[in-house]
């Protein structure tokens, strides 16, 4: 049966609590919206680990295993023949590379959600993969997982010797290693979850008790439906549509008529400069969110009125993130952000007639007169939006605060009211180039007062005030 995912996600968190379960993730196309392969393939040779000959001969192996001409005990015995020699941290630092610049990226915001609801099920997650662990271990550890099955490659005095060791984690491998796994850590196989995207994971889809086709390949997605397998495909990380793409155009052409109406009232008196400019940002938000097809759906709505001025502070997880906050806030507010938004075509001169702060955030002087200027116009009766976490995560996991809200609220007593955007990746998220329609589901949670709040105790109330996001984005509603 196809499901919608959160549907599945939604059963899965009225699962029994249970601390003897385990839940199985294998990676490509499961975790991460690619072949790991591919990009370390790439890095290899960019590298000059292989040549382009071996690197050639790798690639028509792999198309070949996909057509039934190799298995895959020969096509990874080819590839990792190739690297004999090699020194083992120089793959270490490969995988590191190859996370930061390509994985990270394509991880599905779909499949932390699954980690996180099993996590809360009190069951063990575990990565099983037929990749290596320097594709699969950098993953790993950004998704928190609590151990790893791949296939090991043989190390000795410090080189790769190009074998690999025991046997490669793929097909009936995969359910031997999950089987021994379970003997380990004295678990039951026959009550485990397991998560793949292919039928080539046949073996351990018949050992576990609840198999879940992920984003099947036509093979699985057959053989699912006519086992009444849950099937579950994710849209975080998946190409873009036509219409998708028309949608994402429409959102930046949205500029054009928001600017030509905040000139009008600013031309004709209506406002000033900064007002006009201020209008029009607001109205570009709202607008670019419509024509993007994605709706809001508010919950205690009245928490963004009932202290003015006030510090918005919104989770960072999407592009969508900078269109959220004005169309929530609507009047009398400014933002913060880095002065490399002044530079943008159109938008970053909007930004700087609204009054909006743009700083390096690299130099420590400048965001000291930053955080400044902002307290003056909290003063003055403004409201700050900003993203505590400075950067937008890959994913819904939160990232540390920055403290120079913080330090502007202890300047201020302006209190802290959170925005929560729970599933805003699903709809634009980092490292995608295009936005999707759907329903948004934000919270406002309780202003925060910061009347009591002091040097000694900001790391504390950062501490409390991050542990409310977090148990906000966990629930479902």
């Amino acid at each position: 049966m196809t499901h919608e995912f959160s549907d599945y996600l939604q059963q899965l968190r009225a699962v029994r609590r249970s601390a003897q379960r385990v839940a199985f993730f294998d990676l490509d196309r499961t975790l991460i919206a690619s072949y790991s392969a591919l990009p370390l393939l790439y890095e290899q040779l960019k590298g000059q680990k292989i040549g382009f000959l071996g690197a050639l001969q790798q690639l028509l192996m792999a198309l070949g295993q996909s057509r039934g001409a190799y298995d895959f005990e020969e096509v990874a015995g080819k590839a990792v023949a190739m690297i004999a020699g090699c020194p083992e941290k120089d793959f270490q630092h490969l995988g590191d590379l190859l996370f930061h610049k390509h994985l990270r990226k394509r991880i599905y915001s779909e499949a932390q959600e699954l980690i996180d609801a099993h996590r809360s099920k009190g069951h063990r997650v575990v990565l099983v993969t037929s990749a290596t662990r320097y594709q699969a271990q950098p993953v790993a550890e950004a998704l928190e997982l609590d151990d790893i099955l791949c296939t090991e490659l043989e190390v000795a005095g410090g080189k790769l010797t190009g074998v690999i060791r025991a046997e490669a984690c793929w097909g009936d491998g995969k359910r031997r290693a999950a089987q021994r796994w379970c003997q380990e850590a004295d678990k039951d196989l026959g009550r485990a979850f397991f998560y793949s995207d292919s039928l080539d994971d046949l073996p351990l889809f018949e050992a576990v008790e609840s198999p879940v086709a992920i984003n099947p390949d036509s093979a699985l997605q057959r053989h699912a439906l006519a086992h009444n397998w849950p099937v579950c495909k994710f849209r975080s990380r998946a190409r873009a549509t036509p219409l998708d793409l028309v949608r994402t155009a429409a959102v930046y052409g949205a500029m054009v008529p928001s600017l030509a109406a905040g000139k009008i009232a600013n031309a004709i008196g209506a406002v000033n400069r900064e007002e006009a400019a201020l209008q029009t940002f607001t109205r570009y938000a709202e607008l670019a969110l419509e024509l993007a097809g994605v709706r809001m759906e508010i919950k205690n709505e009245q928490y963004l009125w009932e202290q003015r001025p006030a510090i918005f502070v919104i989770n960072h997880q999407s592009m969508l993130d900078g269109y959220i906050t004005p169309a929530l806030v609507k009047r009398d507010y400014f933002m913060m952000g880095k002065k490399e938004a002044g530079n943008i075509p159109v938008l970053g001169q909007m930004l700087k007639d609204a009054g909006f702060i743009l700083f390096d955030r690299s130099d420590r002087d400048a965001a000291i007169a930053a955080c400044d200027d902002a307290a003056e116009r909290i003063k003055q009766g403004y409201s700050l939006c900003i993203a505590p976490e400075g950067t937008r995560s890959y994913s819904r996991k939160l990232e540390p605060f920055k403290k120079g809200a913080f330090h502007i609220a202890l300047q201020t007593g302006a209190p802290i009211v959170p925005i929560v955007a729970k599933n805003a990746t699903e709809f634009w998220p980092r490292g995608q180039q295009f936005v999707r329609p759907g329903t948004l589901k934000v919270e406002i949670l309780k202003p925060v007062s910061t009347r009591n709040w002091n040097r000694e105790n900001l790391d504390e109330q950062l501490s409390k005030l991050q542990q409310r996001f977090a148990r906000a984005l966990d629930t479902a509603d």
